[in-house]
């Protein structure tokens, strides 16, 4: 997958919403990379967004692809998640993952 974004937006910092509003109804966020940009997926656009502190969006379509192609794309190309809302494998291989996070940050 290459990294050539087919929109770049500078969004003002104060029209969070406004820029929510921008994104499809179905967008829901991936996650937030080791750079802090926070990536949101929509199937309705086929793409998925990525806003950096500043605000700007790169916006990367998929062209039908699995979100695991983008998943892998950033853990490889862009240096991983330091967390994300998506997972693969079992329902039960997410929690043990999970409570193993939880037990090492301290939390459980």
């Amino acid at each position: 997958m290459t990294n050539s974004p087919t929109a770049v937006v500078k969004a003002d910092a104060s029209t969070d919403d406004d820029q929510r509003a921008d994104q499809a109804s179905d967008a829901f966020m991936i996650g937030v990379d080791t750079n802090g940009r926070e990536h949101y997926c929509s199937r309705i656009r086929d793409c998925v967004t990525v806003i950096d502190d500043d605000g700007a969006e790169q916006t990367q379509a998929l062209n039908d692809r699995p979100l695991k192609n983008w998943m892998a794309f950033v853990e490889q190309e862009l240096g991983g998640w330091d967390e994300t809302n998506v997972y693969s494998g079992s329902t039960f291989t997410h929690l043990v993952r999970q409570l193993g996070n939880a037990v090492t940050v301290g939390e459980a």
